[in-house]
């Protein structure tokens, strides 16, 4: 008889539950999260070939389809990125906010040099002026 191993992220190896296929790029773009119920701001924390990790303040549900919109902050004129992506896991950062990991549901071929451009620091661009960019 074979069992199945579930991860208690509370008591598991911080290396199993990190496991890739593809190596996560650290980042820190303000973006918007749409769900079947609501709208609001969340920042992409990091992201590799396959999936998005997103801080948020509301809970998701795995499962959960939703949206992430990210406007371009070097360019006002381009539209939108729009990202479909699939909630994997939801998991409580500190009191205010949570850690949900995503898979993409939609891919395109730039998708990873566009947030490598989004990830990338700028002299000129502040965080809050990135996110005075979305709410513009």
């Amino acid at each position: 008889m074979q069992t199945e191993t579930v991860l208690d992220p509370n008591t598991a190896d911080i290396d199993t539950i990190n496991r890739r296929q593809s190596p996560r790029q650290d980042a820190c773009i303000p973006s918007v999260l749409v769900d079947k119920q609501s709208m609001s701001y969340t920042t992409i924390m990091d992201f590799s070939e396959g999936g998005i990790r997103l801080r948020t303040s509301i809970p998701l549900q795995m499962d959960d389809e939703i949206e992430v919109i990210i406007k371009p902050y070097n360019n006002p004129t381009a539209r939108p990125i729009h990202l479909k992506l699939e909630v994997k896991h939801c998991r409580v950062e500190d009191e205010e906010s949570f850690s949900i990991g995503t898979q993409l549901k939609n891919y395109f071929d730039d998708i990873m040099s566009t947030l490598q451009n989004y990830a990338m620091p700028s002299k000129s661009t502040s965080f809050n002026s990135r996110l005075a960019s979305i709410l513009a």
